[in-house]
């Protein structure tokens, strides 16, 4: 698989995941927001949601990617 086609999978991944990925990104901006950062428990909490988006994306797009015939569906596009 070239480049091209690895972006690709991203950019459709992107489109197909938006929800998720607005999560992902919001809970990046609580994470790097300085009032947020001093309180450790929040951090904790913020990361561990974090983790659960990523797992989520993985999960979906690799699933896709498994239907489409690419790879085993264990890796996110642009990971493998």
């Amino acid at each position: 698989m070239d480049e091209a086609e690895i972006v690709e999978q991203v950019v459709r991944a992107g489109r197909e995941c938006r929800d998720e990925m607005a999560r992902w990104l919001a809970l990046e901006v609580l994470l790097n927001d300085e009032v947020a950062g001093r309180d450790e428990a929040l951090a904790e909490r913020l990361l561990v949601l974090q983790e659960r988006v990523e797992e989520g994306l993985r999960a979906k797009v690799g699933g896709c990617r498994a239907s489409n015939g690419v790879g085993d569906g264990a890796d996110a596009p642009g990971t493998g």
